[in-house]
């Protein structure tokens, strides 16, 4: 996609209608997907983040946590870590907010 196709996407992203993932694992995969393209062209504006931070709360994530899960996400593909090991310290970090917020979603 060209940048000005991103931006139109960003810009009308509350008239998408999406299929939510039915496990951790997919939902990682959308978001991780989502954040690695955010920073493809090295440069991340507040509507970019924004839109990240709107999606992971679409996709079911926490609204408490999604700012603190899209950063995660966005410095592991930074410092060029596999996916596998951000996808690893993520659900570490998701088991962890989940054990210490008596379980239920924001």
């Amino acid at each position: 996609m060209r940048p000005a196709d991103v931006r139109t996407v960003v810009a009308n992203s509350g008239s998408v209608n999406m299929l939510l993932p039915d496990n951790d694992s997919e939902r990682f995969d959308q978001i991780f997907d989502l954040v690695d393209m955010m920073l493809a062209d090295g440069v991340v504006d507040d509507h970019e983040m924004e839109f990240c931070v709107d999606m992971a709360c679409k996709l079911g994530f926490r609204k408490a946590i999604v700012g603190v899960l899209v950063r995660k996400i966005s410095l592991g593909v930074k410092d060029g870590l596999p996916r596998e090991q951000i996808k690893e310290e993520t659900q570490s970090f998701l088991n962890y907010n989940e054990q210490n917020s008596g379980g239920g979603r924001d």
